[in-house]
């Protein structure tokens, strides 16, 4: 991995503050996680959770929305994500990329070609 490559890993990895409602919905399954996040980074989050997590697995995929609150209005966005990590009784770990996209250089193709 080169430094520059590391370094871009580094700085997608920081942790940035912010609490939101999260929501995961499994894609084969169809298991769907409540709870919320207290901080994100550009590569994923944790769901803050006490539901049971019976069912999911490392590396299973889905869509996490993420609901938040500004000045008394709700917006949500959504991710395709993998489980990266699972924690009972606490949460659910997701990366937001997939191991394609890290190893695709072209993945945001010129329109000129």
């Amino acid at each position: 991995m080169s430094s520059n490559s590391l370094e871009n890993k580094t700085n997608r990895d920081e942790r940035i503050s912010f609490r939101a409602k999260l929501r995961f919905e499994a894609d084969r399954s169809g298991i769907v996680i409540v709870g919320e996040t207290t901080n994100v980074s550009m590569s994923g989050a944790f769901l803050e959770s006490s539901q049971p997590l019976t069912g999911l697995n490392v590396g299973d995929e889905g869509v996490v929305f993420v609901e938040t609150n500004e000045d008394g209005e709700t917006f949500q966005l959504s991710f395709h994500c993998v489980i990266s990590r699972i924690k009972p009784n606490e949460g659910v770990a997701f990366d937001f990329e997939s191991e394609e996209e890290d190893d695709d250089d072209d993945y945001y193709e010129d329109d000129d070609e």
